[in-house]
């Protein structure tokens, strides 16, 4: 085994179970000096999930545009009518979609 050259520095692992004088110290915390807050209690709103056609209706509509490219592929249809029939479909059932949505959220 050989000797390090004595001239050399060497490197220690600094102690960590001592804390060092110039560490950031813990934030104050949040309740200290503040009064109690008075006033009436909001109380979340209970979120009511989508109804199943909406949800099979959200499913359809994100199925729409690989199938519709899918289907150009392959060769069912020509490419303009795959995609013309994916812009309609998308917009109506998008359309339906949203407005499923906001009568369950305003209801």
């Amino acid at each position: 085994m050989s000797q390090p050259p004595s001239d050399e520095q060497q490197w220690q692992q600094p102690v960590w179970d001592a804390t060092p004088s110039d560490s950031i110290a813990d934030p104050p915390r949040a309740d200290q000096g503040m009064a109690p807050v008075s006033g009436e209690i909001l109380v979340p709103a209970r979120r009511v999930p989508p109804s199943a056609l909406e949800s099979t209706l959200t499913v359809v509509v994100s199925a729409v545009w690989p199938v519709a490219i899918l289907a150009a592929i392959l060769g069912y249809g020509s490419w303009l009518l795959n995609i013309g029939a994916a812009i309609v479909l998308s917009s109506v059932i998008g359309a339906i979609t949203g407005e499923l949505a906001k009568r369950r959220k305003a209801g």
